[in-house]
């Protein structure tokens, strides 16, 4: 029988530089220490340019969280330049590349009739050379467990530094801030931290964070760190009041159940024991916030659960159907809250990912948006030939939150779409072989 030897990289320089990013956050939007937020480019920068390739990949999902905190497509452009420099041995184009690059010179076309703003433009056309980079590397796999652990401590990071600046206001007494209906993720102090992300989009990256995790333990990855992550991200998560947010918990926890391998007994534990998990995270909600999870329950009772969403549905339909113009063209994705607004269009940007896409780039955008996707399944399936149902949870989770909310405008939503294709290429069946031969 042959003696597998795993060679488990030490990483002491990058979980150095990592945690030193950590208490910079927290000196800068905490503690309110005054730095120019570009020292958190030149650690990214740094641990990208000392790191290997997963290193490199851990720092571009990084981002995700740290769209608000930084300027991060510096940092992801530099993710990639040294990508090239040192692995471009890794990278065998085909003609898979095509809508990436036909999205971008689709939306440069949409910008001739406007001020073009090219830092702007820039920004929008990274998360696609990204995509144009990941679908090119050939029989490489990442370490997969590694990359999601450290987007998840980030997003647990940007939570709990965003609690620290609210325990200094309000006194510490958290409670307090809470039973004016406030939303983890939004701004109600006067004295702004400069790192606002939206409720919603808080909660959704708590999901993805949850539900990457949840797909190393149904792997057999059972750490309890990673327990104690779950349960931090299902409360904090929770603080936002945000209906997205248990939406798409709920839809991850259906889809594991449907996903899950074995009987219909070993589904029903899962299943007990996912709602077990959110069970605790009630208890420890109601113990620590209890005027938080008050003021959840209360945003259930609305009348309008759809939040408005359901009126701006309609008033972008009603535009998309006046001129033929709208629906095959588009405005362009750059500026779109100031265009819609401009041109009279709604008074709020659309809060469902098609319409978002239709209003942009019309018929032909959203075609050329679809044959990305096709596109990212269809290199990943490639890499991975033994996929199962649990690649896909990520993916069904960004579906779910492009039903209501930006996408192809939203940073971080766009740069979600990389996680997800390394949740597509992770090979479940070979990652269970090196657990077991590790024992």
């Amino acid at each position: 029988m042959m003696d597998l030897k795993i060679k488990i990289p030490r990483r002491r320089q990058f979980y150095a530089l990592f945690s030193i990013l950590m208490l910079l956050l927290l000196f800068r939007y905490a503690l309110l220490v005054h730095f120019p937020s570009i020292v958190f480019v030149a650690v990214l920068a740094m641990i990208a340019f000392m790191g290997d390739r997963d290193e490199i990949l851990a720092v571009c999902v990084c981002c995700i969280p740290l769209c608000a905190a930084m300027q991060y497509y510096y940092v992801v452009s530099f993710c990639i330049i040294v990508y090239l420099l040192k692995y471009g041995r890794d990278i065998k184009l085909d003609f898979s590349f095509v809508p990436m690059f036909l999205i971008i010179i689709w939306e440069i076309l949409h910008c001739f009739s406007e001020n073009t703003n090219f830092k702007a433009l820039i920004a929008m056309t990274l998360p696609y050379i990204l995509f144009i980079v990941l679908i090119s590397i050939r029989d490489i796999k990442p370490d997969y467990s590694f990359v999601v652990r450290v987007f998840s401590v980030m997003v647990l990071c940007t939570v709990l530094v965003m609690i620290v600046r609210l325990l200094i206001v309000s006194g510490y007494d958290l409670n307090s801030v809470f039973m004016n209906m406030y939303r983890l993720g939004s701004n109600s102090s006067e004295e702004s931290t400069e790192f606002i992300i939206n409720p919603n989009s808080l909660g959704i990256q708590c999901v993805l964070a949850i539900s990457c995790l949840m797909q190393l333990r149904m792997n057999g990855q059972k750490k309890a760190g990673d327990l104690v992550m779950i349960i931090s991200l299902l409360v904090l998560g929770a603080l936002t009041a945000s209906r997205t947010y248990l939406a798409c918990l709920l839809i991850m926890v259906a889809f594991l159940f449907w996903a899950s391998k074995g009987g219909v007994k070993k589904k029903l534990k899962l299943l007990i024991g996912s709602l077990l998990f959110v069970l605790i995270a009630i208890v420890i909600l109601y113990l620590l916030f209890p005027a938080a999870l008050e003021a959840f329950i209360k945003r259930l009772r609305v009348d309008d659960l759809s939040g408005g969403r359901m009126r701006l549905f309609v008033q972008y339909n009603e535009y998309l159907t006046s001129s033929v113009k709208s629906l095959l063209w588009g405005i362009g994705s750059l500026d779109l809250p100031w265009k819609v607004n401009a041109y009279s269009i709604s008074d709020g940007v659309p809060h469902n990912g098609i319409q978002e896409i239709l209003v942009a780039w019309g018929i032909l955008g959203l075609l050329l948006f679809l044959a990305l996707i096709y596109v990212l399944i269809r290199r990943s399936k490639q890499e991975n030939p033994h996929q199962t149902k649990m690649n896909y949870l990520l993916l069904i989770i960004l579906f779910a939150k492009a039903l209501v909310g930006q996408v192809i405008t939203s940073p971080y939503t766009m740069l979600a779409f990389a996680l997800v294709y390394l949740s597509l290429c992770y090979d479940f069946s070979a990652t269970e072989q090196v657990n077991q031969s590790r024992l």
